[in-house]
């Protein structure tokens, strides 16, 4: 099989929890819109909370070693993180699913979350945001 990498990551999405169910469906729980993730004026830094990504790549082909890390707004790192080994077979997509059961986000801002297939770079951003208010 030859080895072309994907052009983008064509879907980013940020949850509570990604699960991948039977049929090749995926069910995404707690989905933070436009990847916004906000915490109550009650919330203290570092933040711990259950964060997943969803990240899917339509284009390419071939057989790819993955990982993934997360740049804080402080430009430190979280990870990198090893993950299994993916397969592009031409017209099927590449779908990622990462779920961290409680993460620690040390930084209200934007965060950037990397993922190389092999060291190809692929990014988008999410971030962490307080609101003026109490959350329970």
């Amino acid at each position: 099989m030859s080895k072309i990498f994907p052009t983008q990551m064509d879907i980013f999405i940020v949850a509570d929890s990604v699960r991948q169910e039977s049929g090749g469906k995926v069910s995404l729980l707690g989905v933070f819109a436009g990847g916004r993730i906000v915490i109550g004026s009650n919330q203290r830094l570092p933040a711990p909370i259950p964060l997943a990504f969803y990240c899917l790549f339509s284009s390419g082909e071939g057989e790819f070693a993955a990982k993934a890390k997360i740049h804080t707004p402080s430009k430190g790192e979280i990870g990198p993180f090893d993950l299994p080994g993916v397969t592009k077979i031409p017209n099927q997509s590449i779908t990622m699913l990462l779920n961290f059961p409680i993460i620690v986000l040390p930084d209200l801002g934007k965060y950037v979350l990397e993922i190389f297939l092999d060291d190809k770079s692929y990014k988008d951003e999410f971030s962490l945001e307080q609101t003026d208010h109490s959350v329970t």
